[in-house]
């Protein structure tokens, strides 16, 4: 534990909210998955020759392009979620593909199936949810996921998804941490009060900024070799195992 002393109100918790990637899994490209799924996307290309996408290699290279837009879209306005669709469609246009709303819709799935199988548990993430579920914690998710049907494909094949009893992704609610609206959503969504739950996450700002503006307490989680300082005012780990040590053996009732 570094940062400063554990509050003793962190006894009064029933709640314990976490942030995704970066707190409970990391992200690794799935190359075999991808590689099916950009052949699979040529094979739905008409073949006719208006574009000039002959070969998985460059859908390959076009997705690329379309993540470096919507991460640049991300950057420009933090605060917004990305319409990560329309760039599909902008950028399948660009190179000559003439697509309807229902094609972008499949290319888009084909791609987050595959990407399903692109995350790796932080060590320890699995057993320290399945133990708050036993002591009686309401879990729940909030992520800035502008993919969410991956980060749900990922969290089932994590084995996680049981212990989530909700989850605020992003992609999907069209709202963005640190907007205190994620936050008290999810403590009203598992019935419990503001003050009573915990933003455990990586990300200073989005996490532990917008659960304090929530009425939240939080939990810096920054793995060793984070280059990250701890500000003094939060309470700081480096393994997600030492939730366990932190939180009441059972949650108040």
């Amino acid at each position: 534990m570094s940062g400063s002393t554990v509050p003793a109100s962190f006894a009064h918790c029933d709640v314990v909210l976490f942030d995704y990637e970066g707190t409970l899994a990391t992200l690794a490209p799935p190359h075999a998955e991808l590689d099916a799924a950009y052949a699979a996307i040529l094979a739905l290309l008409p073949d006719d020759g208006t574009h000039d996408l002959h070969s998985p290699h460059e859908i390959a290279k076009l997705h690329t392009e379309i993540f470096t837009a919507v991460a640049a879209a991300r950057d420009a306005r933090p605060d917004e979620e990305a319409n990560v669709l329309g760039t599909y469609l902008e950028h399948y246009a660009s190179h000559g593909v003439s697509c309807t709303k229902e094609l972008i819709h499949r290319i888009y799935l084909l791609e987050q199936h595959a990407w399903g199988h692109g995350a790796v548990p932080v060590e320890g993430a699995l057993t320290t949810l399945a133990a708050l579920h036993d002591r009686g914690y309401a879990i729940g998710l909030a992520s800035n996921a502008s993919y969410p049907e991956a980060v749900m494909l990922q969290l089932a094949q994590l084995g996680m998804l049981p212990y989530l009893e909700s989850i605020s992704l992003s992609g999907l609610t069209k709202i963005r941490k640190p907007d205190p609206s994620v936050f008290t959503a999810l403590a009203a969504t598992l019935g419990s009060a503001p003050e009573r739950c915990i933003m455990v996450g990586d990300k200073v700002h989005e996490d532990m900024g917008g659960a304090r503006n929530a009425g939240m307490q939080g939990i810096l989680y920054l793995p060793i070799g984070s280059s990250l300082t701890p500000p003094d005012t939060i309470p700081a780990i480096s393994d997600i195992r030492s939730l366990l040590e932190i939180l009441p053996e059972g949650a108040p009732s």
